[in-house]
């Protein structure tokens, strides 16, 4: 891990997971809330697929 999170927005701490707006550096003049939706989606995907 070179970062705070790695791809799937795990944190250092082990099964501990960012799935909100606080990776972004900033809100960029829009609202990121589907971004953020598509992240959390994408995340509990990778979840499931770690658990299997």
């Amino acid at each position: 891990m070179t970062g705070t999170v790695h791809r799937l927005l795990e944190l250092a701490v082990p099964n501990l997971y960012a799935v909100d707006g606080s990776v972004f550096p900033s809100s960029g003049g829009y609202n990121p809330t589907l971004t953020i939706q598509a992240n959390a989606w994408r995340i509990a995907d990778g979840i499931v697929h770690s658990i299997r």
